[in-house]
């Protein structure tokens, strides 16, 4: 009666093999906690920061409220507020996703003024690190996002709209917005992503994240975002409305999990997504601060969602991985060259 039947080991192997796309992973969220302790060494009040960095990891049964998760970004912050920091936090995410067979990443981040150099400069060191892993042979296609912070001020956004344009030719694809998201209003920032659309990038937009939000849920579909981070809270009205218009999601799963969205990956609603056949992608989100990997995403939601018996369970995994081709901001020649990348690089 068993045979057939994924074991664990069997599945984890299988996810770590699968070639895979990466779609929503936040730069200074996905540093390792081991690059954080090297470099907050060098700070003056390097014990203090030490003995807080093994909290930048949210574990499971974390009690700590939403407010108190966004002062673990204050660490990090500090710990990561030279260039060569953000040049080697940038190689090293980029090796860590290559390592488990991620064939492409789009990276995200908010430019900050280090060093006492310009935003712009901050981008090229990022930039630069993707080129110097791309000498390398990794065999791994990186591209950016500028991320618009909404607890900054507004007018940032104009600036992030001028680095992607500026920086275009050389991998960067799109805007989004992000940040803490009991602040700022998303139609005061809505000018400058139609700008962004109306140059031709793409906008990627955190939704429904603040559950009480519903207004701002229904504002973000009316501007038909190319796709949406998380969608783990919507509104009943939002949520008939994004499975209609069939947005596109970068799903968090353990993310949502970790920080007490839902109860567990049998609860999360990727189950609901992948029913209706909603175009999705499976993402890490920030694998620094959640412990995680992408190879575990695939995994909790096989395990979670997806058919027990072996070979359905391939097919289904295969088949969702090899779909957030589509969903990647690249146009149609590039996608069909990831595809052919998967299909030579896809276990059987």
């Amino acid at each position: 009666f068993f045979r057939g039947l994924m074991d664990g080991n069997t599945l984890w192997t299988y996810c770590q093999q699968l070639p895979k796309v990466e779609l929503h992973a936040h730069l200074g969220g996905s540093v390792r906690l081991s690059t954080l302790k090297d470099l907050a060494v060098a700070l003056p009040d390097s014990a203090d920061i030490l003995d807080k960095i093994d909290g930048c990891q949210v574990k499971e049964g974390d009690i700590r409220t939403q407010p108190q998760r966004w002062q673990l970004w204050e660490v990090i912050h500090k710990v990561t507020g030279t260039l060569d920091a953000i040049h080697r936090i940038a190689t090293e995410v980029v090796e860590d996703y290559a390592n488990e067979n991620c064939i492409y990443l789009e990276l995200r981040t908010t430019p900050r003024a280090l060093d006492g150099k310009c935003v712009d400069e901050y981008v090229e060191a990022i930039l630069n690190a993707f080129e110097e892993c791309e000498k390398k042979g990794l065999g791994i296609m990186v591209r950016l996002l500028i991320s618009v912070n909404r607890a900054h001020a507004v007018e940032n956004a104009g600036e992030a709209v001028r680095l992607a344009l500026k920086y275009q030719s050389r991998g960067v694809v799109g805007v989004e917005m992000s940040g803490n998201y009991r602040k700022g209003n998303f139609s005061d920032f809505l000018p400058y992503f139609q700008e962004a659309r109306a140059a031709g990038l793409k906008v990627a937009l955190h939704f429904a994240e603040n559950p009480d939000s519903h207004k701002e849920h229904v504002e973000m579909l009316d501007f038909r975002p190319d796709r949406l981070g998380h969608a783990a809270l919507p509104c009943p009205d939002a949520k008939a409305l994004m499975l209609q218009l069939r947005i596109p999601i970068e799903a968090c799963v353990t993310c949502n999990v970790l920080i007490n969205w839902y109860p567990s990956a049998e609860a999360h609603p990727v189950g609901d997504w992948l029913k209706a056949a909603h175009p999705l992608c499976l993402c890490c989100d920030d694998r620094g601060v959640f412990g995680n990997s992408l190879t575990q995403e695939y995994y909790t939601v096989a395990k979670a969602h997806l058919p027990q018996e072996q070979a359905e369970c391939n097919t289904a995994l295969r088949d969702l991985a090899r779909a957030a081709i589509d969903l990647t901001f690249q146009a149609a020649d590039v996608q069909q060259q990831l595809r052919n990348t998967f299909d030579a690089k896809c276990p059987s």
